[in-house]
């Protein structure tokens, strides 16, 4: 799942028109897969998905994959559970458009980043 999301962002961006992208993530194994380019010992849906990444990626500019400890993931973590409630074809660009008890979460979680 870690890899879609970051496929699908990044994907997103292009369409977006950047060039320039820096991609946080809190799963250090697909971190390091996109990083290393080594796919040793994984399953093949997900060595695919990487190399999909990568494809993407060398359109761009520049792209970094940084790793994030979890804890530090919260807005990710409550907009990953909202889309995976609400299926394929969901679409956001702005807070207004998330339910209340997720923008209130979303809220509180970005205040709690610029206090950090």
């Amino acid at each position: 799942m870690e890899a879609l999301a970051i496929k699908t962002a990044v994907e997103r961006g292009c369409s977006l028109g950047w060039r320039r992208i820096i991609c946080e993530s809190d799963s250090q194994i697909v971190v390091d897969m996109l990083n290393n380019q080594r796919l040793d010992g994984v399953s093949w849906h997900l060595a695919l998905m990487v190399r999909q990444i990568l494809s993407v990626c060398s359109s761009l500019e520049s792209v970094s994959f940084c790793h994030i400890p979890r804890e530090w993931n919260t807005v990710a973590d409550c907009l990953a559970k909202w889309a995976s409630e609400n299926g394929d074809g969901w679409d956001i660009s702005g807070r207004g458009e998330l339910p209340s008890d997720y923008r209130g979460i979303l809220e509180r979680a970005l205040l709690e980043d610029r206090t950090m």
